[in-house]
């Protein structure tokens, strides 16, 4: 029988691990790791630049509107990123691409999903709506907390009426919290690469009410080295060994590979 003190201590032995993968990398991190029975949250309240990750509460954002009927998927007549007429659907798809591989954040991409759901005002008076601190910007950029990144994430993740935006989200990718997950591990994520920031926070789709969520937030790391990839970024690396030790503490081995 797992005991109050025994999700404590797991609890505490986390945070201790991505401690010491990540304070020597970074000057400013924060993490939210979620599961059942144990809840772990290292500065969750600090405000980043957001570097992409704001596409996560755009993709709720256009799922509730669908849902509410306000506007479907297939509605001609969008503005996209190149100035042609397109659908939210097709927006949607396209800020999703956007930063999915290391290197400059595309913000034409994110701008015109933003105005696609009535312009940066209205999208921040939703999130005002519901006492989010998070706020988009005209230009496509944003200031994002990563303990309301979580909350978009798990609202988008666990709505199956939200899976066709769900399902834009990065699949496991192969560095980040990625990096040691078995292939085919149903994890969803949003990952965002910028000068001196790193983040990367989703859901493990696991069997009904035992989903696990990761939502790790830095800044400070030193500047990629030029031709470097993301396997050898240090900070992607060690998120990537921390989920995987999180992991195992939580007894899902077979999630991982390439034990570390």
């Amino acid at each position: 029988m797992t005991t109050s003190s025994d999700r404590l201590g797991t609890a505490q032995v986390m945070l201790d691990l991505w401690r010491s993968e990540l304070s020597g990398h970074v000057s400013t991190w924060s993490l939210l790791l979620s599961a059942p029975g144990v809840e772990v949250a290292h500065d969750e309240m600090v405000a980043y630049e957001g570097a992409g990750t704001a596409t996560t509460f755009l993709l709720l954002q256009a799922s509730e509107q669908v849902a509410s009927r306000r506007i479907g998927w297939d509605s001609p007549g969008l503005p996209s990123d190149d100035g042609s007429s397109t659908t939210l659907r097709e927006v949607c798809r396209a800020a999703a691409r956007a930063g999915r591989t290391p290197g400059p954040d595309e913000p034409a991409a994110v701008t015109a999903l933003v105005e696609a759901l009535g312009g940066a005002d209205a999208v921040n008076e939703r999130l005002q709506r519901i006492g989010h601190l998070t706020r988009v910007r005209p230009d496509g950029s944003s200031r994002v907390l990563p303990s309301e990144h979580a909350e978009a994430m798990a609202a988008l993740t666990g709505n199956p009426a939200y899976v066709e935006a769900r399902d834009l989200l990065s699949p496991a990718l192969p560095w980040g919290l990625g990096a040691h997950l078995a292939p085919g591990a149903p994890f969803r994520h949003r990952h965002a690469v910028a000068a001196g920031l790193r983040h990367d926070g989703g859901t493990l789709l696991l069997p009904e009410d035992t989903d696990l969520t990761v939502h790790c937030f830095t800044d400070g790391a030193a500047p990629a080295a030029d031709g470097s990839t993301a396997a050898a970024d240090p900070v992607l690396a060690a998120m990537g060994r921390a989920m995987a030790g999180s992991l195992r503490l939580l007894g899902h081995d077979h999630l991982v590979v390439d034990p570390v």
